[in-house]
């Protein structure tokens, strides 16, 4: 009975001089700095814990882990998706549509198809914000995936980038906003970066050019997007699924493979 007495005294006097730190479950005494008193084995350690002699000094506490600055993480490759796909890595960033020379006045911003046709001619229009690419980053690959319902009899499918802005719920085929007019119409282009020819229907993955792709991270003032029309001698067209489709696993998206700095 005594020995317990005596434990009991030994333990209150310990608590009168030292603490438990709930950060560590209650292992560790806190040093009182009126009285440094420690356990028989430990001693006061200069950063003001108890410890055992020569032991090596305990893990931070999570608070000084989330405190302390996270490294730079190393290089590497990532692959990002854009589009409006349930599973694409960044949603909510694409604008597409089609203009008709047939109804030069009218836009077709929320429609579920995008025509490409050579009579009435018709342009498909399809643009992808990227800002959130790592800043940076070197593209070393780049896939479009569209989904064609309505294929290409005749002729090809040609690529162009769009060289002036344009809203894709305001777009007609003379127009590229509410109030300002391409400079050609049907929408302003450069040359032609990429052919597919769609014979039936499916979806469709097309290569863009890197260096395209990486103009647009490196200066985000000239992503523009990109347009489609038909090469059809005798009149053909074709048709993709936009954004706006209600199969949401057939809308169109951009995949990016990049090597980032950091």
């Amino acid at each position: 009975m005594r020995g317990a007495i005596g434990m009991t005294a030994l333990a209150a006097g310990l608590l009168a001089a030292c603490s438990f730190a709930p950060d560590y479950g209650g292992t560790r005494y806190a040093c009182n700095p009126a009285e440094p008193v420690c356990p028989p084995d430990q001693t006061c350690g200069r950063d003001g814990w108890c410890e055992v002699p020569g032991s090596p000094p305990p893990p931070p506490s999570v608070d000084a882990q989330i405190s302390q600055p996270l490294p730079d993480a190393a290089p590497g490759t990532i692959v990002m998706s854009f589009g409006e796909r349930p599973n694409a890595d960044v949603r909510g960033v694409t604008s597409d549509t089609y203009l008709d020379s047939a109804l030069p006045n009218d836009n077709f911003g929320t429609n579920t198809d995008a025509s490409f046709d050579a009579d009435p001619i018709r342009t498909a229009l399809l643009r992808f914000d990227l800002s959130a690419a790592p800043a940076g980053a070197t593209v070393e690959g780049a896939e479009l995936t569209l989904y064609v319902f309505d294929p290409l009899e005749t002729g090809d499918c040609v690529i162009a980038p769009i060289v002036e802005a344009w809203a894709s719920k305001e777009a007609t085929y003379l127009l590229r906003t509410a109030t300002l007019p391409w400079t050609s119409a049907g929408g302003t282009v450069g040359q032609l970066v990429q052919v597919f020819t769609p014979r039936v229907a499916g979806e469709y993955t097309i290569s863009l050019p890197i260096a395209l792709v990486q103009g647009w991270l490196d200066d985000p003032a000239t992503n523009l997007g990109v347009r489609f029309s038909s090469t059809s001698l005798d009149g053909r067209g074709g048709q993709w699924s936009t954004c706006n489709t209600k199969t949401s696993d057939q809308r169109p998206e951009l995949r990016l493979t990049l090597t980032t700095t950091r």
